[in-house]
């Protein structure tokens, strides 16, 4: 448990370790189990106050030793950990599906190679800091996505926004209908040919634009430094195809982010009733 700024937020050790002064370890007597024990406290975590100090809140033995908790017969206790854990599966299950999906599309070699200048145009956005924005509905798009909302927009159809300078050099992104897009990007204002904007979208970011970018006093990368790179254009109905799969896949993640939210709330459900709430 942590007992100084800030209190009461606990984690669960799975082997032996050293802690530092800012923490303290809680031992379980045999007549409660350390998994019973932990998922009590940290549900409720947030409730757990020491004494301020001259400098940092902080909590002693003493106040952790008086924390009430409810404390069924062990068999039960056993039951709720059995339930908690079997939840907690599902959750760590679908974390690893949803951190570790990320779209790809095989690149087919007999696919015709083009080049970029051949496909989109593009122009740098308009600038607009953070300061300067109206709160508005119209989302703002810099090097790595939306970064705030103006009451003006800048494009009226979904285009494509490359970041153009920065930490987030060669970021790609979709922009919504409707939006305004700063100088810290790149975007498409035509398209040269027949080309599904999602498949462009994800065959730039494998091109991984950031490789190209010129390093001065920040990483930058150039409309003709773009449109000068090469990217595989199949037909428009094969890139549909990929598309419809990639969508498909996406729905998958989706899934899993709700079964994450579901069964986060499962376990916090079934704690409050421990705790008779």
């Amino acid at each position: 448990m942590s007992v100084r700024a800030p209190v009461g937020p606990v984690n669960f050790a799975t082997n032996h370790i050293c802690i530092g002064r800012g923490l303290a370890a809680i031992r379980a007597k045999g007549i409660v189990m350390k998994e019973y024990l932990f998922y009590l406290l940290r549900y409720k975590e947030g409730e757990i106050k020491g004494s301020g100090g001259a400098v940092f809140d902080s909590i002693t033995k003493a106040q952790i030793e008086k924390i009430q908790i409810p404390l069924p017969p062990l068999p039960v206790q056993e039951e709720i950990v059995s339930e908690i854990g079997s939840y907690q599966k599902i959750i760590d299950g679908a974390k690893q599906v949803v951190e570790n999906y990320k779209p790809r599309i095989d690149i087919d070699p007999e696919w015709e190679m083009v080049e970029l200048a051949d496909v989109i145009k593009l122009s740098s956005g308009s600038g607009l800091t953070t300061q300067n924005m109206t709160k508005g509905p119209f989302p703002v798009y810099g090097g790595n996505g939306i970064n705030g909302y103006h009451d003006q927009f800048l494009v009226d159809e979904p285009t494509i926004v490359i970041g153009r300078v920065g930490a987030y050099c060669g970021s790609i992104h979709i922009t919504e209908s409707k939006s305004w897009i700063t100088d810290n990007g790149l975007f498409v204002t035509n398209f040269l040919k027949e080309v599904n904007i999602k498949y462009l979208a994800q065959i730039l970011r494998q091109l991984n634009f950031n490789q190209y970018s010129k390093v001065g006093g920040q990483p930058s990368i150039s409309q003709k430094t773009v449109t000068s790179i090469q990217a595989p254009i199949p037909s428009k109905e094969i890139q549909d195809q990929i598309v419809k799969k990639i969508e498909q896949e996406e729905q998958l993640i989706i899934a899993n982010k709700l079964l994450i939210d579901l069964f986060g709330q499962k376990i916090k459900d079934r704690i409050a009733k421990v705790w008779g709430e």
